[in-house]
C-alpha cells in the first residue's frame, strides 16, 4: 500500500473516567506499539493485553482501550515503535510478489517515520519529551562560552553568568582562544614539585622569564633586580636547571650574579639588556665536571663598570678546581674594565659576541685548557679602564695550592675582527696557541708572545699596525735563556699605516739584549707600509724565512739579523725584497746565517751559502720502525705512504704518512721512526701531528732530542699514555722540522 506521511505519535490527557484513546497512525502489529502513562513525574509503561487492548491493527488509525480508567491527570502518550530488522528473505529466481514488496518497503518507511517524527529515537541523543517540538540552538558564535538554559516555554536559549561566578569562572577557564583567559588564568607555584603529566609540571620545565610572577624584575633601567634575577635563578635551579628568560628591557641590579650550575642565561636579542651598577654582570665561584652554562643572544652593558669585569671566574690557588664547559654567544658585551676573565676552566667557546669599548676584551689567566674564541668582534674606540689595552690575553698562574705555575693550553683564536687596542693578541704564557684567519688592529703590537711553550700557529690573518705609537706588528718577545718551543708564522699580510719613520717593524723576533726566540718559521707572508725592517730577528736561532715578499719601501732593510746564537743556525732563502738583507758577516762566515736565492729590489741575488736540496724519498726498511721496551710496531712498505725529506742548511723537513700499521707485544710509549739519510739531530725539537691509535683520533707529536737517540724521531701521544694493541689500524701522519749536527 502507498504510505502517507504520518506522526505516529499521541498523546493525551486522562480524566480518570475515559477508557478509549484514538490515534491516527497506522500499526501493522499491535506489538509495535508503545503506551506510557505519566503522573507526578512518575512514568509507567503499560503492558498490551493485560492493561489494554489496541484496534485498527493494518489501518492507518486506532485506538487503546484501558481494563481500568488511567488517573486523573495522567499522561497518556501512544506511539509506533518497530523493530529495526527486516525479516522477509528474497531468494534467487523466487517469487517477487507485490504484496510482500509493498510491505517490507512499507516497514522501513515506518521506521524512518518513527525515528524522525515519532516518539522513538538514538539512545544517544537529548530529546525533549514525546508530543513536545524543540526550536534549534542559538549559533556558534552566539552560543560560545555561554549556558545552554530554558526559557518560560522550554525552548533553548543561552546565558552569560554573572561576572566572578563559578560558572563564570569555569567558562573562562575553557576559553582557549584568549591570551588573558584559559591557562592564563591557571594557578602555579614554581617551587612545587608537580606530579608527571601535569600543568605544572610542564610550567616548571619551561624557559622561565625573570619577569614572571612571582619574581618580578622590571627593566625600567632604574629598579634593582638583583634580588629578583638571584630568586628566578635559585627557583630554576631547585627545579632540575633550564634556561633564564631576559625579556626585552634595561634590567639594573646592584650586585654582581653568582651563577650555577644547569642554568642558563637567554635574552631574545640584544634588546634584553643586563646593566650591572659598579659591579661585575655575572661571576662563577663553582666547580662542575662535565657541564655546560650557557650566556646567550643578549647585550651586558656596564654602568660605571671602569674597574669592573663583565663575565668573571676568579678561580681559586689550587688548579684542581675546574669549571667545565663555558658557552658565551651571542651577546654585546661593552663599557667594562674587562668584558671576561677566566682562571680555571676547560672547554670555553666564545662565539659570534661584540666586545666594544672594553679595556680588555678576554684574560685568560692560568689553567684555561681549551678555549675557542670564534667569530667575535672586538673593538676598542673608547671607554676607560686600568692596565694595557689587549683584545685577548692569555698568561700563566702560579696555583701556591696547587701544581705551581700553569699557563692557558689549547687556545683556538680564529675568525675575529679585533680592532682598535693597544695589543690585538698577547700570549704571554700560552701552550698550544692558535691565531688563523682574523682581522687585526693594534696601536702598538698586533701579536705578541714571551714563554709559550709547543707549537704556535700564526697563519692567514690580516694585521695591520696603525698610528704615532705603534712599534712592532708581530713580535716575538727577548729571553733569558732559549725558550723550547715551535713557531709557524705563515701566509699572512702585514701592514703598517701611519707609523712614524725608521720605528715600525713587521716581523721581529728578540731585541738587541736578549733573543732566543727559536725554531721559528716565517714563510710566504707580505709586508707593506713599515718604516724600519720588514723582518728582523736578533740573537736567536733556527729561524728560517723563507718564500716571503717584503715589499715595504721605506724600510732600512728589507730582512735584518744579528748576533745569532751559536750552534743553532738559520736560514734566509727564496725571500722577493724590495730593500736589502742586513746581517753580520761573522754569522755568515761561520754559517750561523745560511743565505740562499733572494731577489732584492728585481734582482735575483744568491748568497750562496744555503745547502738546500729538492724532496728526497727515503727508501723502505722494515728496521727504520720500532717501538719502546718489549713493544713491537711493524709498517709494512704498503703502510708507508710518504717518507720524504728535504735539507735546507742545517735543518730537515721531515713528511711521514704512515697507514695501517700494527702494534703489538706489551704496552709503551713511544714508537720510534729512524730519521732518514742518515741524520742525526743537534738539539731537541718537538712539532704536533695526527695520529689514529688503533683507530682512535687522538694529539700527538714528533719529537727528536740528542739527549736520548739523537738518530730517532719519537712518536707520543700528548696525554703521555701508552699506545694501544692494534692490527692495521694505527696511523701516524705529520712534518717535523728537525735541527741537524
Amino acid at each position: 500500500m502507498a504510505v502517507t506521511e504520518e506522526s505516529p505519535l499521541a498523546s493525551s490527557v486522562a480524566n480518570g473516567v475515559t477508557t478509549v484513546f484514538p490515534h491516527s497512525f497506522t500499526v501493522l502489529d499491535a506489538g509495535d506499539l508503545v503506551v506510557k502513562g505519566e503522573l507526578a513525574g512518575v512514568v509507567t509503561t503499560y503492558v498490551s493485553g493485560v492493561d489494554y487492548t489496541v484496534s485498527g491493527v493494518g489501518t492507518n488509525s486506532g485506538s487503546v482501550t484501558f481494563g481500568v480508567a488511567p488517573a486523573n491527570g495522567t499522561v497518556v502518550t501512544r506511539y509506533r515503535d518497530m523493530t529495526l530488522t527486516r525479516e522477509t528473505d528474497y531468494q534467487d529466481n523466487g517469487d517477487l510478489l507485490a504484496d510482500v514488496v509493498n510491505a517490507d518497503l512499507d516497514r522501513l518507511v515506518f521506521m524512518v517515520q518513527d525515528i524522525f517524527a515519532g516518539g522513538k529515537g538514538p539512545a544517544s541523543a537529548v530529546r525533549a519529551p514525546n508530543g513536545e517540538a524543540l526550536q534549534p540552538l542559538p549559533s556558534a558564535g552566539t552560543r560560545a562560552l555561554s549556558l545552554l538554559a530554558f526559557d518560560a516555554l522550554g525552548q533553548p536559549t543561552i546565558s552569560v553568568p554573572a561576572s566572578g561566578t563559578a560558572a563564570d569562572v569555569l567558562l573562562r577557564l575553557a576559553n582557549v582562544a584568549s591570551a588573558s583567559e584559559g591557562p592564563a588564568l591557571m594557578a602555579f607555584t614554581p617551587t612545587l614539585n608537580y606530579a608527571a603529566g601535569t600543568i605544572g609540571q610542564a610550567l616548571r620545565q619551561r624557559i622561565w622569564c625573570i619577569t614572571d610572577y612571582p619574581w618580578n624584575a622590571v627593566g625600567d633601567d632604574a629598579t634593582d633586580n638583583y634580588a629578583a634575577i638571584l630568586a628566578a635563578q635559585t627557583a630554576l635551579a631547585a627545579a632540575g636547571g633550564g634556561t633564564l628568560l631576559i625579556p626585552r628591557g634595561n634590567f639594573r641590579y646592584n650586585t654582581a650574579i653568582p651563577r650555577v650550575s644547569n642554568v642558563d642565561y637567554e635574552g631574545v636579542g640584544w634588546s634584553s639588556v643586563l646593566k650591572p651598577v659598579a659591579c661585575s654582570a655575572f661571576t662563577y665561584g663553582y666547580v662542575s665536571g662535565f657541564d655546560q652554562s650557557r650566556t646567550a643572544n643578549l647585550a651586558i652593558e656596564a654602568v660605571t663598570g671602569g674597574s669592573q669585569i663583565g663575565i668573571y671566574q676568579a678561580g681559586t690557588l689550587n688548579n684542581a678546581d675546574e669549571l667545565y664547559g663555558i658557552l658565551i654567544q651571542d651577546c654585546a658585551i661593552r663599557g667594562f674594565n674587562i668584558a671576561m676573565k677566566f682562571r680555571t676552566v676547560r672547554n670555553v667557546s666564545i662565539f659570534n659576541n661584540w666586545i666594544q669599548d672594553c679595556n680588555s676584551g678576554l684574560h685568560l689567566i692560568g689553567q684555561c685548557i681549551v678555549t675557542n674564541v670564534f667569530g667575535n668582534k672586538f673593538v676598542f674606540a673608547a671607554g676607560s679602564g686600568s692596565g694595557t689595552q689587549t683584545g685577548v690575553l692569555c698568561d700563566s698562574f702560579n696555583y701556591t695550592s696547587g701544581t705551581g705555575i700553569v699557563r692557558p693550553e689549547t687556545v683556538c683564536i680564529q675568525r675575529n675582527i679585533i680592532y682598535g687596542y693597544t695589543n690585538a693578541i698577547d700570549f704571554t704564557g700560552v701552550v698550544f696557541g692558535t691565531v688563523r684567519d682574523n682581522d687585526l688592529q693594534a696601536t702598538g703590537q698586533v701579536i705578541f708572545w714571551s714563554t709559550a711553550a709547543a707549537p704556535i700557529v700564526i697563519e692567514s690573518n690580516y694585521i695591520e699596525l696603525v698610528g704615532a705609537a705603534a712599534v712592532r706588528a708581530v713580535y716575538g718577545g727577548p729571553q733569558s735563556s732559549a725558550i723550547d718551543t715551535s713557531v709557524i708564522i705563515r701566509g699572512n699580510h702585514f701592514s703598517a699605516v701611519g707609523t712614524p719613520a725608521a720605528t715600525s717593524v713587521g716581523l721581529q723576533l728578540g731585541d738587541a739584549g736578549n733573543g732566543n726566540q727559536d725554531n721559528v718559521r716565517v714563510e710566504n707572508n707580505s709586508f707593506f707600509g713599515f718604516t724600519k725592517y720588514d723582518i728582523a730577528f736578533y740573537k736567536s736561532g733556527h729561524i728560517t724565512v723563507r718564500g716571503n715578499q717584503c715589499y715595504s719601501t721605506a724600510v732600512t732593510n728589507s730582512i735584518f739579523c744579528t748576533a745569532l746564537a751559536a750552534n743553532r743556525p738559520s736560514y734566509v732563502s727564496e725571500n722577493d725584497c724590495y730593500s736589502t738583507i742586513a746581517a753580520d758577516a761573522g754569522d755568515i762566515a761561520s754559517g750561523l746565517l745560511q743565505l740562499g736565492k733572494n731577489i732584492i729590489n728585481q734582482t735575483t741575488v744568491d748568497y750562496g751559502n744555503a745547502g738546500y736540496s729538492g724532496w728526497i724519498t727515503q727508501a723502505y726498511a722494515s728496521g727504520d720502525f720500532t717501538a719502546a721496551g718489549a713493544m713491537s710496531w711493524t709498517v709494512a712498505s704498503g703502510d708507508l705512504a710518504v717518507f720524504d725529506y728535504r735539507i735546507l742548511g742545517k735543518e730537515m723537513l721531515a713528511n711521514i704518512i704512515i697507514n695501517t700499521s700494527t702494534v703489538g707485544g706489551t704496552v709503551n710509549s713511544p714508537l720510534k721512526i729512524k730519521i732518514p739519510g742518515g741524520r742525526s739531530c743537534s738539539r731537541r725539537a718537538i712539532n704536533a701531528c695526527h695520529i689514529l691509535d688503533n683507530g682512535v683520533r687522538q694529539i700527538a707529536y714528533f719529537e727528536v732530542d740528542p739527549a736520548g737517540d739523537a738518530t730517532q724521531i719519537n712518536v707520543s701521544k700528548a696525554d703521555g699514555s701508552n699506545w694501544t694493541l692494534s692490527t692495521d689500524n694505527t696511523y701516524v701522519r705529520g712534518q717535523l722540522t728537525i735541527p741537524l749536527v
